[in-house]
């Protein structure tokens, strides 16, 4: 495990439940801290307290079914009301030119397909931890992480 500043990522994802506790389990067997969304109420809200606590998630992760444009992941738009600095991944079984298109993909760090295996989620969290979201995030140096 490749170590950068001292603390482990911390991950929410919302999906539905049967993908959602998978996602989780893969995710805390690579050290990570993950908090978990049942609905977009829940998102938004789980947000706000880390905010409020300062233990700002350092990844969101959503699954959408709907493309964008036709009103699939509303919860983005709130996640960036609420963090604006937020680094969002979107998972979908939705092939990403469909999902997308039509859509301002400002916010969005990466989009993984479902199904996906262990490594291409861990390869999408670190890409999504490395860069910034849609050029939008700004690098908060004194919060590290690990890196599995």
């Amino acid at each position: 495990m490749e170590v950068i500043n001292k603390r482990p990522a911390r991950v929410l994802v919302a999906d539905e439940p049967s993908i959602q506790e998978v996602t989780c389990e893969m995710l805390r067997a690579f050290g990570m801290e993950v908090g978990s969304a049942s609905t977009g109420r829940e998102l938004i809200e789980a947000c706000r307290r880390a905010i409020a606590d300062d233990r700002r998630f350092d990844v969101v992760i959503i699954g959408v079914s709907v493309p964008l444009a036709l009103g699939g992941g509303k919860e983005i738009a709130e996640l960036l009301a609420v963090d604006p600095v937020a680094r969002i991944i979107v998972t979908s079984v939705l092939p990403e030119e469909v999902l997308l298109f039509g859509h301002d993909d400002h916010g969005i760090a990466r989009v993984l397909m479902k199904p996906y295996r262990t490594q291409d989620l861990i390869r999408a969290v670190r890409a999504a931890l490395e860069a910034p979201a849609s050029g939008r995030f700004v690098a908060r140096p004194e919060k590290g992480y690990y890196i599995p």
